[in-house]
């Protein structure tokens, strides 16, 4: 009885690795695709985050007013703001009750003093999205309330915000004058520059606003 020749050939060591190349190469762009996916996601609730906080903190202003010119002297107001459900359900306290933190290592704070309120956003250079954000607060936020804005003042920072560098100081367009920079002025190239510096991993991207 003879041996039948079977039809079916097996696969070269040089297609399978073709194949397993093919794969490689799908899922590092699967991988690249989620990140940029959770990059955008990111930016964008953190965004829209900051955005309803800083509404909710202006409409309340006079609240907190009221409790600096209480207690005398510039306060953190924070606890208060937080206490008062004003937050989104991301947000948590810490560094004993004076900032907020969310689920990416964003902060905020907010204070107060007996004529003005202020607030500061800290974000950690480094991280992704960090220069999106940045971008996004000054065209989402800050340029749409500059009338109300006294200043920003923008600045990167150690860890531990003691060594400041990169400084500037934007004025809101009822407090600038010919020698500051003015946000009145303010282009799509003037957004760029002010977010653009990339320090080294670790540090801060702080910006403080204080609202009259």
């Amino acid at each position: 009885m003879g041996l039948k020749q079977s039809n079916q050939t097996g696969r070269s060591m040089i297609e399978m690795l073709g194949v397993l190349a093919i794969v490689g190469i799908l899922s590092v762009g699967g991988i690249s695709a989620y990140q940029k996916a959770m990059t955008k996601y990111k930016v964008n609730k953190w965004t829209e985050d900051v955005a309803l906080m800083v509404q909710n903190f202006r409409f309340y202003s006079k609240d907190w007013i009221k409790i600096a010119k209480i207690a005398g002297t510039y306060t953190s107001v924070t606890k208060y703001f937080y206490d008062a459900n004003l937050v989104p359900s991301n947000w948590f306290l810490g560094d004993n009750d004076k900032r907020l933190y969310n689920n990416f290592g964003s902060v905020i704070s907010f204070s107060s003093y007996i004529n003005s309120i202020y607030f500061s956003v800290i974000l950690k250079t480094g991280s992704l999205g960090v220069e999106e954000q940045c971008r996004n607060f000054f065209t989402q936020i800050i340029l749409p309330q500059s009338e109300a804005i006294h200043w920003v003042h923008r600045y990167n920072s150690d860890a531990q915000a003691s060594n400041r560098k990169n400084e500037e100081k934007y004025y809101g367009i009822n407090y600038c004058t010919k020698t500051t920079k003015c946000l009145g002025d303010f282009g799509f190239e003037d957004i760029i520059d002010a977010c653009k510096d990339a320090p080294d991993d670790g540090e801060l991207l702080i910006m403080s606003v204080y609202l009259k």
